[in-house]
């Protein structure tokens, strides 16, 4: 058998800690130094402007040290991503939950006290933290007292984050026999997912319905569980006087409500680039009538690319842009912060894990060369941006507000920018294949995160009116919703699909605004490619001094203008015009 091309590419950690014992080190510093900050927060008023800057400096590298102890993105989740047998990584990763929370409520005193003085952003000896104090006022106007906000703090893990896993969990156990053509076996939701990827029409099929049937008998808990979830964010919203249950994720996000709206409607009006896409692929499946089973069947064959050719092409798009984008992408293969290589007991996830500077931006995958490298390009996006921004201001300036439906703009744009030079320099029918297999990718992250945006929209409105969210409400309210954007394709129940309605809020319009804004920057990159490059370094640099609209501004793109969101899907369906 043929030695995979990435066998061997795994990530040193050791920049971050030697080991367990250092990294135990550092939590207890982290634990001592939080309590210090906390007790000097009380005495905040009392503070000179220097006094203030150096609580800020204390707050900055106490942040640090939050994020390279992290439970899903420090050393200790690292190491256990790369084995999940890693016993000792496990353990540091329990370990840390209690110190971690202590070192929490240390930055949130001082987010706290810097929230109720809106002054302070214009201070002068403040200015590398200007937009994260702008951004504290804005959130103190939702915030409740210090006792209230540690309370919780401490009961999310035990609030909605308990029921989202609990649904997870029983989705994760259900399985079903299942013969994909090797004998029948054992399937769950993940290998009949996987399945909807068969070249066999027949497999796809009967995958679906076995898939259906994973989530039909599952759904009475599944939606007992988004009903706590979605009922315990509606009860905050009413402790902190919020009326839209989106506010709480768009004041995080910096985006408006408005531009919300008008991007979902933009989406919702090109449901004929849908239309064109699924009818080419009808003709190359060569079906009189395509299913909802065929949305994600393969039409043709991507060409196998090995690791160090993936890895150079995607190298190459960053040198496109500037030559300092390609020494900081190069770089990060270079110091071995990448885990590319496929092995038993590595987790199955795809992730940049971005730490503080000195302690280096990890990315995680396992590399498979029948599949185009948009994994890849992806997360080395991620890795760029972080690298790029965190050279140029505090660490929790960077990272805070944690802005996803800014932070994946850059990563998409490098996987549509690889897709592309890729198309071009493979050529015919292999690049072609190539470029369809990254925009089903895209296809999902504008059209089917929509659909889930809507309907968690709605199921909130529901709840708030006292509805509960009955299995019959959710299959009811996720159809239409599928319906009105994806016709008679709509997948019943693939609410189900994804985790993140049960985890996170309003996740889903994050990649909608994210993608449809990279492609609006793929747009102005070919229109005057030089000076889109100054700009876009020029963006990515200025990460955490703005919102962004203001950072896209910087490329000349208007979140405002009624039209932009329809550039971002002209550009959308222009590629999909070179994939067939």
């Amino acid at each position: 058998m043929e030695r995979p091309s990435a066998a061997g590419v795994r990530w040193d950690l050791s920049r971050i800690f030697v080991d367990v014992a250092a990294a135990r080190v550092a939590l207890a510093d982290a634990v001592g130094r939080a309590a210090a900050l906390e007790a000097r927060a009380t005495d905040f008023e009392r503070l000179d402007p220097a006094g203030l800057r150096d609580l800020l400096d204390e707050a900055n590298a106490l942040a640090e040290l939050r994020d390279v102890l992290h439970e899903e993105w420090g050393y200790g989740a690292l190491r256990l991503a790369a084995d999940v047998s890693d016993a000792e990584a496990r353990d540091l990763v329990a370990e840390s939950e209690k110190g971690l929370a202590t070192v929490r409520d240390g930055l949130r005193a001082v987010a706290l006290g810097v929230g109720a003085r809106p002054s302070l952003a214009g201070l002068p000896e403040l200015a590398p933290y200007r937009h994260w104090l702008e951004h504290q006022a804005t959130l103190a106007a939702r915030r409740l007292d210090t006792a209230a906000e540690k309370a919780f703090a401490a009961r999310a893990p035990s609030a909605s984050t308990a029921w989202g896993r609990l649904s997870q969990e029983i989705l994760t156990a259900a399985s079903v026999p299942f013969d994909s053509g090797t004998g029948e076996q054992p399937h769950g939701r993940v290998e009949l997912r996987l399945l909807r990827y068969h070249a066999d029409r027949d497999v796809r099929k009967r995958a679906a319905a076995a898939l259906l049937g994973i989530y039909e008998a599952s759904l009475p808990v599944a939606a007992a569980c988004l009903d706590a979830v979605v009922a315990d964010r509606l009860g905050e919203d009413r402790l902190r006087g919020r009326e839209d249950p989106m506010a709480a994720t768009l004041v995080v996000d910096e985006v408006a409500p408005a531009t919300v709206e008008r991007l979902l409607t933009a989406v919702e009006s090109r449901t004929d680039i849908l239309a064109r896409w699924f009818e080419r692929k009808k003709l190359a499946l060569g079906v009189e009538r395509i299913e909802s089973y065929d949305r994600f069947a393969p039409a043709g064959n991507v060409p196998s690319l090995s690791w160090p050719d993936a890895v150079n092409a995607c190298c190459a798009v960053f040198d496109e842009l500037s030559t300092t984008l390609g020494d900081v992408a190069r770089g990060v293969f270079d110091v071995w912060a990448v885990d590319a290589e496929r092995r038993p007991g590595k987790d199955g996830g795809i992730l940049c894990a971005p730490l503080p500077s000195g302690y280096g931006t990890y990315v995680f995958l396992s590399y498979l060369e029948s599949g185009a490298p948009s994994n890849l390009a992806h997360e080395l996006g991620h890795a760029v941006h972080f690298e790029l921004a965190n050279k140029k201001r505090p660490w929790l300036a960077t990272i805070e507000p944690d802005s996803t439906a800014f932070f994946e703009i850059p990563s998409t744009f490098a996987q549509l920018a690889t897709a592309e030079r890729l198309c071009t320099t493979i050529g015919g029918e292999g690049g072609k294949a190539l470029m369809r297999g990254a925009l089903e990718d895209v296809y999902t992250l504008v059209f089917s995160s929509a659909v889930m945006t809507r309907f968690e929209q709605e199921a909130c409105a529901r709840r708030a009116s006292g509805q509960a969210l009955t299995p019959e409400r959710i299959g009811e309210i996720w159809l239409a919703r599928e319906q009105a954007v994806f016709g008679r394709l709509a997948e019943r129940l693939g609410i189900m699909h994804p985790p993140h309605v049960f985890v996170a809020r309003f996740y889903g319009y994050q990649y909608v605004y994210a993608t449809l804004a990279a492609l609006g920057l793929a747009a102005r990159r070919r229109a005057d490619p030089e000076r889109f490059a100054r700009d876009y370094v020029a963006m990515l640099e200025a990460t955490g001094t703005g919102s962004p609209a203001q950072l896209l501004a910087r490329c000349g793109l208007d979140v405002e203008d009624p039209d932009i969101w329809q550039q971002g899907l002209s550009e959308l369906d222009r590629l999909s015009e070179l994939a067939w």
